[in-house]
């Protein structure tokens, strides 16, 4: 990437965590430690509802699951930008609305309110460019599968989604993102080798804080010869909406 655009740079800062969760949260991570397993199939665990399912992982399977079912809250909408920048600099940003209801690691429903072996509910709604605008995508995510559909506002028609996992193309991404590749890796994990090494270190994206969705912010990540092939902030729209429930 350097090397194709000599112009372009990549600070890297050392972690710095400032987050912290509910009290109800460590204590079933303290609990999971003795009493979550990975079933014999190797892809999905049981013993827990909640709380970081491997706080002490051996695999890069169970290590791989932290990440999958990490507290994100009780439920909570974001605004969320994209665009496929091409070598001369133009684009179109795509904006959506995303809206997501976690069940596994819920402090606050009820037993019967909790789906079991389900993970969240989440909706994808995009609001522009007009030609796109209205096309909705649902997801029921659960420890052993994925239920989705979408709703296309042309034909008005709602129908099933088997396509939304894996490296099939994330909507309209013109094809420079895939679905697993959603916040990191989402999804199913059977297609892939995992291993763990807690020695490890890489570079890992991490939320620009300082950054926001406003028309010069979009010029100056996407300029001809410094831009990234796709733009995908995860705080796209720090002007925008953030509200957990």
């Amino acid at each position: 990437m350097l090397e194709t655009y000599p112009t372009w740079r990549m600070n890297v800062y050392p972690t710095r965590r400032s987050a912290a969760f509910p009290e109800g949260h460590y204590e079933q991570t303290m609990a999971n430690a003795t009493r979550a397993t990975m079933r014999p199939d190797g892809l999905t665990f049981e013993g827990t509802t909640g709380g970081i399912p491997f706080p002490i992982p051996q695999s890069g399977e169970e290590a791989i699951w932290n990440h999958l079912v990490r507290y994100r809250g009780e439920s909570y909408v974001m605004n969320w930008s994209q665009a496929a920048v091409t070598r001369t600099g133009s684009y179109t940003p795509v904006r959506f609305d995303y809206e997501y209801d976690f069940h596994y690691g819920s402090l606050t429903k009820s037993e019967e309110e909790i789906e079991p072996e389900k993970i969240a509910n989440f909706m994808q709604t995009v609001t522009a460019p007009a030609r796109l605008a209205g096309q909705i995508l649902l997801v029921h995510e659960y420890l052993d599968e994925r239920q989705a559909w979408t709703y296309n506002p042309g034909q008005r028609r709602v129908r099933l989604a088997p396509q939304v996992q894996y490296d099939n193309p994330g909507t309209a991404s013109d094809g420079l993102r895939t679905n697993d590749d959603f916040v990191m890796f989402n999804g199913a994990i059977d297609r892939y080798d995992w291993d763990w090494s807690a020695s490890a270190r890489s570079t890992c994206p991490t939320t620009p804080t300082n950054w926001s969705a406003t028309p010069s912010a979009w010029t100056m990540s996407s300029r001809p010869g410094t831009s990234i092939p796709i733009t995908r902030a995860t705080s796209c729209t720090a002007s925008g909406s953030w509200t957990r429930h």
